[in-house]
């Protein structure tokens, strides 16, 4: 068998040559997440939630950015944090609503379909600003899982109200 590389001197080239123009840098990449957070109501594409599906569970879609709240199957337990992708049609991405009580504020539990012991939840019940939402089966608290949908205006389109913090679930910056 003939040695094709015999007598042959490699050269590795590390650098380009001086006289070639650098490349660039590449563009970053967009996984397509979105983080989401509780912030003021403000009334914005960033706050609706157009509600997609069936009787059973349904999707949350956020106006802003058209991406579905999720929990990620590599995050999925007690206390991970939800964020919004691309539909990808997974269970992570359902949702029921479990209502607690007929009264006047009509407060209701938002369970992940996946694992309907998961719920969602504002972070220690914070009334502040920025505050992290977090899928929980038991937060502690009689009210950082209680939630309202708030009629946003337009068919199918809801603010999520939460009544521990008087917040509304955001997607962070805008949803840009």
């Amino acid at each position: 068998m003939e040695d094709f590389n015999a007598g042959k001197a490699w050269e590795y080239v590390v650098s380009p040559p001086a006289d070639s123009e650098p490349e660039p840098d590449p563009e970053p990449v967009d996984d397509g997440m979105r983080s989401v957070q509780m912030w003021t109501p403000n009334q914005s594409d960033a706050q609706r939630w157009v509600i997609e599906g069936g009787e059973d569970d349904f999707a949350l879609r956020n106006v802003a950015c058209g991406k579905l709240l999720t929990l990620r199957t590599d995050t999925e337990h007690d206390g991970c944090y939800p964020v919004c992708v691309g539909d990808d049609g997974t269970m992570e991405q359902r949702w029921q609503l479990s209502r607690l009580d007929e009264g006047p504020d009509h407060a209701m539990r938002l369970l992940h379909v996946g694992d309907p012991s998961l719920m969602l939840d504002v972070c220690d019940g914070d009334p502040n600003p920025g505050t992290g939402v977090q899928a929980r089966t038991d937060s502690g608290s009689a009210w950082a899982n209680r939630f309202q949908l708030v009629w946003a205006g337009a068919d199918s389109t809801y603010f999520v109200h939460s009544l521990s913090s008087d917040m509304c679930l955001d997607v962070v910056n805008g949803g840009a």
